[in-house]
């Protein structure tokens, strides 16, 4: 399970790369020191011969394609130096950084809250797009209509103390609230005219 907090939580001494690799996941690990090598590489034949090491991890555990996702994922959301500190980035940079942390995570469900926070239109776009082909069970919190509209295959509704699905996306939902609204009042008005 991954988890997109509403307001990130982020220690502002640790670096974009910490950040977004803090996961424990082994695959991630390998992934984290590759990028950091690759930026390294030139230097000495200590770190080309740990490029060499990676190169053969990366093929051994087939994390090319993984690699490349997370590539891209940081890519497309602008964030390309690394090593800059937490604390420095904007609002709309931290997002961007807690989102690609949680998208570039191993798991298999994403919880967002209001994933769509001061984050632009074109990355509201791109990861409208990303969670709409991902293959990883999304459940989010959000207040973005047209968001929904555009994702939601079904929207859980809590009211009175009840958790109530309704199948669709949200301007469904709205209809079949609507409706169930007025089912239950017109069973209440025959029940109070007929008692």
């Amino acid at each position: 399970v991954s988890f997109l907090p509403q307001n990130p939580n982020f220690n502002p001494e640790d670096t974009i790369r910490n950040h977004i690799f803090k996961s424990d996941s082994p695959k991630l690990k390998i992934i984290k020191e590759y990028l950091q090598i690759c930026e390294q590489l030139g230097q000495s034949d200590k770190i080309q011969n740990r490029y060499n090491e990676l190169n053969e991890l990366m093929e051994k555990q087939d994390l090319w394609n993984y690699e490349s996702q997370i590539s891209s994922i940081l890519s497309v959301l602008g964030i390309k130096d690394l090593d800059i500190a937490m604390k420095t980035l904007s609002g709309g940079m931290i997002k961007k950084v807690a989102l690609a942390q949680v998208l570039v995570e191993d798991t298999k469900l994403l919880l967002l809250d209001e994933p769509t926070n001061h984050l632009d239109i074109s990355t509201i776009s791109w990861l409208q797009e990303y969670l709409r082909t991902t293959k990883r069970t999304v459940l989010m919190v959000t207040h973005d209509r047209y968001f929904l509209d555009k994702l939601c295959t079904s929207v859980a509704e809590i009211e009175r103390g009840r958790i109530r699905r309704y199948k669709g996306n949200y301007t469904s939902f709205m209809k079949q609230k609507e409706e169930a609204i007025a089912r239950q009042q017109k069973e209440y008005d025959v029940w109070y005219y007929h008692r």
